[in-house]
């Protein structure tokens, strides 16, 4: 090999390595995100999203919730008050976005940068 070929691997690498470096956070690369409850504005608990579905049971004073947490995140499949409401709202997927049961003072709130990619909405 000759001088200037070292000279254009080396510059190749290093433009490879740049890229992986600056484009990488951009690429999808995401914090698995967390399941934060509140109980009367209170953190109560964290759950983590994985790989695998789970169900996690919230007992409060005021009642019981079951959530069903996902890698996109999470719903609450049953919950013991009369209004349902927390069960109609479905999945929450996006960070910020939160599920309320008015009657057991519970919030369930999408933390992190979990969820879908992908842009949530356009301006002209």
């Amino acid at each position: 090999m000759k001088k200037t070929d070292i000279i254009i691997v080396f510059a190749a690498l290093l433009a490879a390595a740049g890229i992986f470096v600056f484009l990488g956070p951009l690429s999808g690369a995401r914090d698995a995100g967390r399941v934060e409850v509140y109980s009367g504005g209170e953190l109560i608990r964290t759950l983590e999203l994985r790989a695998a579905p789970y169900e996690a049971v919230i007992e409060t004073e005021e009642g019981v919730n079951t959530l069903l947490v996902e890698p996109d995140g999470a719903r609450v499949l049953s919950a013991d008050c009369h209004s349902q409401v927390c069960v109609r709202t479905g999945k929450i997927t996006s960070p910020g976005q939160v599920i309320a049961c008015l009657p057991h003072r519970l919030i369930i709130k999408l933390a992190g940068d979990a969820g879908r990619n992908g842009v949530d909405a356009v301006a002209r």
